[in-house]
């Protein structure tokens, strides 16, 4: 593919997401969203929008150009004075402290250096990060009962278990259609990287699992040299974090996101 064209569709894609998302915030502005909604909707958009780039582009830079945009755009978004604006609203609104905004396209374009920008490696960790991750975000703010401190916030069990099992959805088929695995080697692989992502994801504050969770899958994914001491490490993590919640002890529960409520 030429470079003129590859220009053409890195302004096309990035100004057909810019509208999209001018659109979805002033509808969820509407609507009256939570900002933990707006926020992961606009998370998922982009995500969704990222697993087109190995099948719209046939180099890396294209990838990194649109993954450097974005960076910058996020810091820009953050300036105070743009605070009003409603395509800006999904970062000022919400009451924590959180680089999960710049740690995604940041991950994309790690994932696209790592992976040559192939399917078969940039996939999956990608889908996770956005799939997993929006689903254990909204199942906790919704279903969680047993929370507990990551960093300065808490996650819950409930979301975490989402994470696992969501992952777990969509590893399967994606192992099937992208490696040469049989169904059973895919089933367990599916469980063995839902696991490894869930614990990376439970341990992860102020966003940086948008980081840590894609690169923990890619690697597991590329037949890096540590199945055995990930698998300790998994095992350690996770009694380490989750028995005492599993053993009965609660913290406070967090706020709900609630859809469509009153200003």
């Amino acid at each position: 593919m030429s470079i003129v064209r590859q220009l053409v569709l890195i302004a096309g894609s990035a100004s057909i997401l810019i509208v999209f998302l001018t659109a979805l915030s002033n509808f969820a502005s509407r609507r009256s969203w939570s900002p933990e909604l707006k926020r992961k909707c606009v998370h998922l958009s982009v995500g969704l929008y990222a697993l087109s780039f190995p099948f719209i582009f046939d180099d890396v830079w294209p990838v990194l150009v649109l993954t450097g945009i974005g960076v910058a755009a996020v810091l820009i978004l953050r300036l105070p004075l743009l605070a009003g604006w409603s395509l800006a609203s999904a970062l000022h609104d919400v009451g924590r402290k959180s680089y999960g905004d710049v740690m995604l396209p940041a991950s994309v374009g790690l994932m696209s250096i790592l992976s040559g920008n192939k399917p078969s490696l940039f996939i999956l960790p990608i889908a996770v990060m956005v799939l997993s991750d929006s689903a254990a975000a909204l199942v906790g703010m919704h279903y969680g009962r047993r929370f507990f401190p990551v960093g300065s916030g808490s996650k819950s069990l409930e979301g975490v278990m989402a994470f696992f099992v969501v992952t777990s959805l969509i590893a399967y088929p994606l192992l099937l259609a992208m490696t040469p695995m049989n169904p059973v080697d895919a089933v367990l692989f599916s469980i063995f990287i839902a696991g490894f992502g869930a614990v990376i994801e439970a341990n992860s504050s102020n966003g940086l699992d948008n980081l840590f969770v894609p690169l923990g899958v890619y690697l597991v994914l590329s037949g890096f040299n540590a199945t055995l001491p990930a698998a300790g490490l998994l095992g350690v993590l996770t009694a380490r974090r989750f028995w005492p919640h599993i053993a009965g002890r609660h913290a406070p529960k967090s706020p709900a996101l609630t859809f469509g409520a009153s200003k």
